[in-house]
């Protein structure tokens, strides 16, 4: 009975000309990052790396895949202030997707940004959106519709018992 009440109140929210639903992805901001690509290039002088190809990043349990990854280093190289990646982004989290275009984290905000087509999905539903936030130290995450309709989409699987 939960369960469907819950599924109301986010069928609710989508009802509302600008979609801001709040999901939750597990995070910690505090795990180090372990990435591996076919290659890793790396720009001393202009503080930066890339890594292409099949990159696939763990930080806890959230994980990332994409085709490039950008990292940004702050002053001293070894501080990481901002990291970017592009095509075919998938993050996934203890059962949770999203996929998306672009992604681009801010470490002294720790929040990631992903847009274009944003899709979440997990066992019971799916979600369609134009911009996803997630917010590393919180777990708080949040897709926005910003469309021509300024709407997004949802479709729902309500489990038998919750009938």
């Amino acid at each position: 009975m939960m369960r469907l009440a819950a599924v109301c109140l986010l069928v609710l929210a989508l009802a509302s000309p600008a979609l801001a639903q709040e999901y939750r992805f597990a995070t910690d901001a505090s795990a180090p990052m372990d990435i591996r690509a076919d290659q890793l290039i790396v720009y001393y002088d202009a503080s930066y790396a890339e890594y292409r190809g099949g990159v696939h990043a763990v930080q806890g349990p959230l994980e990332m895949r994409a085709q490039k990854l950008r990292i940004d280093f702050a002053d001293d190289n070894s501080t990481v202030s901002h990291w970017s990646a592009e095509e075919d982004i998938r993050l996934t989290s203890e059962g949770k997707t999203a996929t998306g275009q672009w992604l681009r984290y801010d470490a002294a905000e720790e929040e990631m940004h992903m847009g274009d087509e944003v899709r979440l999905s997990d066992a019971e539903l799916q979600l369609t959106g134009q911009l996803f936030v997630l917010n590393m130290a919180t777990s708080r995450a949040r897709l926005e519709a910003q469309g021509e309709d300024g709407r997004a989409r949802a479709r729902f699987r309500v489990p038998p018992e919750s009938r």
